[in-house]
């Protein structure tokens, strides 16, 4: 934010420029524990599968520096100024963690050339109607 030359260029040209907002999903390998810890890991659905946990997991998660990054509603990540931090999955029971990690926010510009919107009717209901927004930048 401090390196921007002008005010109008600060603003964008009348909108205020902001940080990248990210959806935040948690995914884990789900593991039998070996009875010989020289056995290799027993995975219950495959070494290549993974288990999206987030819904379970929101509630722990984590930004250890909030000046850097937010999380909003506890599934989306907000870029809130220039710098390096990191998103934490904390245990329910104690105060270790789980998983983490690092997330670095930019100050990169990029400016939308082109806005496309493509709407289609629901082949099964005339009331749903699907819409997909597409860039370019």
């Amino acid at each position: 934010k401090s390196g921007w030359s002008s005010e109008e260029e600060r603003k964008g040209r009348g909108c205020m420029l902001q940080f990248q907002h990210a959806l935040v999903r948690v995914l884990t390998h789900f593991v039998a524990e070996q009875s010989d810890p020289r056995e290799p890991q027993a995975f219950f659905l495959g070494s290549d599968w993974q288990v999206d946990v987030t819904r379970l997991v929101r509630y722990f998660l984590k930004v250890e520096d909030t000046n850097i990054a937010r999380l909003q509603g506890g599934r989306v990540l907000s870029g809130q100024d220039v710098g390096t931090t990191s998103i934490k999955v904390l245990s329910p029971l104690s105060d270790s963690i789980l998983a983490e990690k690092t997330v670095k926010v930019v100050d990169d510009r990029v400016t939308i050339t082109e806005l496309g919107l493509h709407l289609q009717l629901s082949t099964g209901s005339n009331r749903v109607i699907s819409a997909t927004a597409t860039t370019q930048e």
